[in-house]
């Protein structure tokens, strides 16, 4: 059994991009913005391995983060905004992996990996977030023998569907109830795949 946990504190100085604004108010109307901010962060990490019976082992890792920006000011289309305090987008405040690994034989072993992502914002304004969703894979791995080997994995063991990432033209919108029923383009959550690989090695 091994156990290790840290607490950690973060910060980075002097972010700087350039971003497409879209007009909340006309979204026909757009304009480049140069962004300088920071950020910052703590972060509490738990990682664990156990062996509780033999040929099964568990790993277990959780993070609870709470990433904010700092000395987000900037303006827009006449109008002065300030997204200090907010939290930084597109990223978890809680992640979780569970990992599971069963040794049935020496040439015959099952695998498992379970991954949750807290909601994540999709804007500066913290208007618009995507929910929490796991991510599932398993698998079984059989070494057939010195040359051979065969993997068959399966993804998103649980069906989960959602999307992930960003939404574009969103970053100044404070209304969410304006993406109501709003169809987009974007990242999904990989649909039930079932793989199959045959490796050989001469």
């Amino acid at each position: 059994f091994s156990l290790v946990s840290t607490f950690s504190y973060i910060e980075k100085d002097n972010y700087f991009e350039n971003r497409t604004m879209t007009n909340p108010d006309n979204t026909t109307a757009s304009q480049s913005i140069a962004c300088r901010y920071d950020a910052s962060t703590f972060g509490w990490t738990t990682d664990i391995v156990a062996t509780p019976f033999k040929s099964f082992k568990l790993h277990f890792l959780l993070t609870i983060q709470d990433p904010k920006y700092k000395s987000y000011k900037f303006t827009a289309f006449d109008k002065a905004y300030d997204f200090s305090g907010k939290t930084t987008m597109s990223v978890s405040k809680v992640l979780m992996e569970i990992d599971p690994t069963y040794n049935i034989s020496k040439s015959l072993s099952l695998w498992a990996s379970f991954r949750y992502f807290g909601k994540q914002f999709t804007n500066l304004s913290n208007a618009l977030y995507f929910n929490p969703y796991w991510e599932t894979f398993c698998g079984v791995k059989y070494k057939l023998n010195k040359n051979v080997n065969v993997d068959l994995n399966i993804i998103n063991i649980l069906n989960q569907t959602g999307a992930k990432g960003a939404i574009a033209g969103s970053d100044l919108m404070t209304d969410a109830s304006k993406y109501n029923n709003y169809l987009m383009t974007g990242y999904y959550i990989r649909p039930f795949t079932a793989e199959c690989k045959v490796s050989i090695n001469f």
